[in-house]
């Protein structure tokens, strides 16, 4: 006689096949949330092709939508546009509510020379007035200067030269996926006379798409600022034309 299956047993079975799915998935979640393991290593021919056409390929778009990582005291996100091909951003800067102190949020401006900021308020349908904007000169001696004046140097009129680069400290440290794109991820060039880790990092896909960058900018908490690439950012269409006013034409003043 065949011994009776009770739903007891079904139901302990099912339990335990559901307790170890729950343990795969939290196992899953775990190894997922890992830091991906660089495995550096010098740049083949065509990876060091890949780099050096990069800001070509990104300067050749003219105006590229970012989304941007300042990890810095206070802390600062930044979505903007950036023109390349005039030189010069514009877009909000958003400082998240810390120790009893509101959010923050402001329309931003810079060139390589000006940075400007102005009132904003969310869901804003029209640029602030030129008069609204208060500048100062940009001081890479600043990390938010620096790495603001650094985005607008990711784009260029022609590619980098890919023997130097090959030849240079340059490195190959691993693939990975940005929004289900494949990429490699390659360190910068390090400064002359500059020892240890690079301090630039370019997420590159087949074609020469930087999709997103970060760079160390010896902040204390040894936090990444970092670029990543969006397909828009919701900004009124008089903010361009404004910015330009205010960074631009004042600039040389």
């Amino acid at each position: 006689m065949k011994p009776l299956r009770t739903n007891a047993g079904g139901g302990l079975n099912r339990i335990a096949r559901g307790a170890a799915l729950l343990m795969a998935a939290i196992l899953l979640t775990a190894c997922g949330a890992s830091k991906p393991v660089d495995d550096p290593r010098p740049l083949t021919a065509n990876e060091a092709e890949l780099l050096a056409s990069t800001r070509l390929v990104l300067g050749q778009q003219g105006t590229v939508p970012v989304h941007m990582d300042w990890p810095g005291t206070p802390a600062t996100t930044i979505d903007a546009v950036l023109d390349l091909k005039t030189g010069y951003a514009y877009g909000t800067a958003t400082t998240p509510a810390s120790a009893g102190m509101p959010e923050m949020k402001h329309a931003i401006a810079w060139s390589t020379q000006r940075l400007a900021t102005a009132p904003w308020t969310a869901g804003q349908k029209a640029a602030p007035d030129v008069s609204q904007w208060e500048m100062r000169s940009i001081t890479t001696s600043n990390g938010l200067d620096l790495f603001l004046a650094i985005a607008l140097s990711l784009g260029a009129d022609r590619p980098d030269n890919p023997l130097l680069v090959r030849q240079s400290t340059a490195r190959y440290l691993r693939a990975d996926k940005v929004d289900g794109v494949a990429v490699s991820v390659m360190s910068g060039p390090q400064e002359a006379g500059q020892t240890g880790e690079s301090r630039t990092r370019y997420w590159i896909d087949a074609e020469g798409n930087l999709k997103e960058f970060q760079a160390n900018l010896n902040l204390p908490n040894k936090a990444l600022a970092s670029i990543t690439m969006v397909k828009s950012v919701n900004l009124p269409k008089d903010l361009s034309s404004v910015a330009a006013q205010v960074v631009i034409v004042q600039s040389v003043n």
